[in-house]
């Protein structure tokens, strides 16, 4: 459900803004932003999202520093940095 409704957000901001048109964007977009943001917080709280990152968090804190999850880490926040000065 968050998927579907993130998706149909990015699509009505398109829209509204290649159309320029504030009735859209008031009467339209903005509820969809509120509607969008109560489906995330339900996910997150009522069915127990933010738990299961935190578990998935935790799980990944105690692997070996071999992993390879950390060396993707390190790639991508120094590549990251990185990018601006490949110019």
């Amino acid at each position: 459900m968050e998927l579907s409704f993130f998706i149909a957000l990015c699509l009505l901001g398109v829209f509204t803004v290649l159309l320029e048109n504030r009735f859209i964007l008031r009467y339209i977009y903005i509820p969809f932003l509120f509607a969008f943001l109560v489906v995330v917080r339900l996910n997150a709280f009522i069915y127990n999202g933010f738990e299961i990152d935190i578990l998935t968090y935790a799980i990944e804190m105690k692997a070996t520093s071999l992993d390879i999850y950390y060396l993707r880490e390190f790639i991508f926040w120094f590549g990251f940095n990185a990018l601006p000065y490949l110019k």
